[in-house]
């Protein structure tokens, strides 16, 4: 039986590197590839200057790489093959009937570079979309609701109601001037981040901070004109790296947990009726309200994927695995995933059991090495 698997880049860079050695002498720089498209059971091979027929088991499908093509009297067209078989102490090449062979491809050494070439210039691509991305996902996800979220509502002050207001007015103007190819303005984001920052909401303040530097020098905005903005961002970053877990507020942390439960129960009901953008809202408030429970994440990462904002959910998932293992919340996150099944679980489960996401940690804890 002759050893068919063989990985095919490798055998093209011997077709190049050993073209006039080991695979013999071939006429051309040009290698062509072939899929045998019925099973093979006999090939030839050259003895002296005689053709042999040779008993063989190639299957269908299988690769066949041919470095050259001879036209024997006997036999008609073929094509030496990779597939070598011993002979009276002697390695031979087999030859397969171009006749059981469909073509492919051909490669030559240019070729070969320039997909090289090719290759890195969409992974340099790549890199930059992914960069991209998340931003844009934020930008074009345009507010669908503009509900007082009720980590506000929670605190009953009007002046901070009145402010969210009209940031969201400002912002859902903003998102349909850059749909319709306007430069949009920064500034209602980088509002929204310094609200969200009074309340001690990293993710939403590191957000929109975000965007808003973001937009300002997409624009070719004078970075003098935010230049308290970018003040305020470098010193909150700071403070975020050594403290990334948003804190709650004490005064309304009971009734913030509580209400953030009844948003979650409310986001798995439209989770499981695959109403993902309705889902979302409701994971963000339950964010919003109690930041700290993996399963909120989770979940909220599931609905992102699948509206297709792949940054976004490799955000939240990447969050809420630090926060699951920083606080010892498996068996809660267990018991809080029973309705996620199938491809979403699978998906879950390939993140859960990587071991290079990060460990939060909070500064000036006593129990927390680094």
């Amino acid at each position: 039986m002759i050893n068919h698997k063989i990985h095919i880049s490798i055998i093209v860079l011997a077709a190049f590197l050993f073209g006039s050695g080991a695979m013999g002498q071939a006429t051309t720089d040009t290698v062509q590839v072939y899929s045998a498209d019925q099973v093979i059971t006999k090939a030839f091979v050259k003895i002296n200057d005689n053709w042999i027929a040779h008993p063989c088991t190639i299957g269908k499908n299988i690769f066949i790489v041919g470095v050259e093509e001879v036209t024997t009297p006997a036999f008609g067209a073929l094509v030496k093959s990779q597939f070598t078989v011993e002979l009276d102490g002697s390695v031979r090449e087999l030859f397969i009937p171009k006749s059981s062979l469909a073509a492919i491809s051909s490669f030559t050494k240019e070729s070969f570079q320039q997909m090289l070439k090719a290759r890195r210039a969409l992974e340099k691509s790549i890199k930059t979309i992914d960069k991209e991305l998340i931003v844009q996902e934020y930008i074009f996800k345009s507010p669908s609701s503009a509900a007082i979220p009720q980590i506000i509502a929670i605190r009953r002050n009007s002046l901070l109601e009145y402010a969210w207001t009209k940031i969201q007015s400002a912002k859902k103007a903003n998102v349909e001037a850059i749909k319709n190819g306007e430069p949009g303005v920064s500034d209602p984001y980088f509002a929204e981040a310094l609200l969200w920052k009074d309340l001690g909401r990293h993710e939403e303040a590191l957000a929109n901070f975000s965007m808003g530097s973001h937009i300002a020098i997409k624009n070719g905005q004078n970075l003098y004109d935010q230049v308290e903005y970018y003040r305020e961002f470098n010193s909150y970053l700071r403070a975020y790296l050594q403290s990334p877990l948003p804190q709650s507020d004490p005064t309304t942390e009971k009734d913030a947990a509580l209400v953030a439960r009844r948003y979650f129960a409310r986001g798995v009901s439209s989770y499981k009726k695959g109403d993902h953008s309705k889902a979302i809202e409701y994971f963000t408030e339950a964010i919003l309200l109690n930041p700290n429970r993996a399963s909120y994440w989770h979940y909220r990462a599931l609905c992102f994927r699948a509206n297709n904002f792949t940054q976004r959910a490799t955000h939240d998932i990447t969050m809420g695995i630090a926060i699951e293992r920083k606080y010892n919340q498996s068996s809660i996150v267990y018991a809080a995933l029973t309705s996620v099944q199938g491809a979403d679980r699978l998906w879950l489960e390939a993140y859960r059991n990587r071991q290079n996401i990060p460990i939060l940690v909070k500064a000036n804890d006593p129990n927390t090495t680094r």
